[in-house]
């Protein structure tokens, strides 16, 4: 394919995780493509509004397969409603796949739904499907090789390691958590179920999506901009939501961090309508300071619609706050 060193062409192989270049060509480098972002996703839709754009993230996970069936000019509320009946790429993808990288793709199947339901450790899954803990070790691992699964080192309530097994892309997750058991019901078209399933991602799974992006962002900004400050030590900030009360005064976060006399403050509001307006703002304020010295705190706070101009103007004259629209939710 080299003629001379000045017409070298330039070769671009498109592969699966599996593929291998070996014995093709003398050197190479790989460029792992990764699922499209949040943040690219705003660019491809620029007139979706962003509770659409985190709607449309959570059910294509990114996936161009199926972002290339969305018809904007549909409601996103009926776009999933097409997107759930067969024949449709959202139902076959899954089992395409499996069926492409696994002879006997059932038990892979049931891994996923397993640990799609919440089951994240080696114990837990082989606990949930019967299985030897050698032969879900197998299975894990051929699931990690094929990218349906990402394993990731966490640290215990005793303080140990343990791998935690998590699906990769949140169209996998509902895919085993609302079609692999009701796949008969879809396509028989099933309009109660198909109902029922939409609303539990309007309602319940697009905010799981931001909140899982959310403290992504949170633990990045806090290991490159924060980390001299705070210094937190915990293996990640995870969701774990925690009331501040005091008389008749409350008010609940979605996090809240310590080290020492430093604390970190998570807050992502669920309702697409709720935004960070002065009086809410004062109520963040007030509960960060029945809790800890406000100035060694930092409060992070996350908006599915674009915060009003009061609050930027607070945050910008505030070190201690951070606005997140969800367009710089780059992960």
């Amino acid at each position: 394919m080299i003629t001379n060193i000045y017409t070298r062409p330039f070769v671009v192989l498109v592969t699966q995780p599996t593929d291998h270049l070996n014995g093709l060509m003398d050197s190479y480098d790989d460029i792992w493509v990764d699922y499209f972002s949040v943040s690219e996703m705003i660019k491809l839709y620029p007139t979706l509004s962003k509770f659409d754009i985190l709607g449309l993230c959570t059910v294509s996970g990114g996936i161009p397969k199926i972002l290339n069936r969305y018809d904007i000019q549909k409601s996103f509320e009926d776009n999933i409603r097409d997107i759930l009946k067969p024949p449709s790429v959202f139902y076959d993808l899954i089992p395409e796949l499996l069926s492409k990288y696994f002879r006997t793709p059932e038990s892979y199947h049931y891994i996923l739904y397993v640990i799609a339901n919440g089951n994240q450790t080696v114990s837990e899954i082989g606990k949930f499907t019967g299985f030897a803990y050698n032969k879900c070790d197998n299975y894990l691992s051929a699931l990690v090789k094929c990218g349906f699964v990402n394993a990731e080192k966490t640290i215990s309530k005793r303080g140990t390691e343990k791998t935690a097994y998590r699906l990769a892309n949140s169209y996998f997750r509902l895919w085993y958590l609302y079609v692999y058991m009701n796949r008969t019901e879809i396509q028989l078209g099933n309009e109660e179920l198909i109902g029922s399933i939409v609303q539990n991602i309007m309602e319940k799974e697009i905010h799981n999506f931001h909140l899982q992006r959310a403290f992504k962002l949170v633990n990045y900004r806090l290991r490159v901009n924060l980390w001299e400050s705070f210094r937190i030590i915990k293996n990640a900030i995870i969701y774990s939501p925690q009331t501040v009360s005091k008389g008749k005064f409350n008010y609940t976060f979605d996090a809240i961090v310590r080290n020492g006399e430093k604390a970190i403050f998570v807050k992502v509001f669920a309702d697409p309508m709720e935004n960070c307006r002065k009086e809410e703002l004062e109520k963040i304020r007030k509960a960060v300071m029945f809790t800890n010295k406000y100035y060694e705190s930092h409060i992070f706070i996350f908006s599915k619609k674009r915060f009003c101009d009061s609050a930027v103007i607070e945050a910008a004259n505030d070190g201690a706050l951070s606005l997140v629209e969800v367009d710089r939710l780059r992960f």
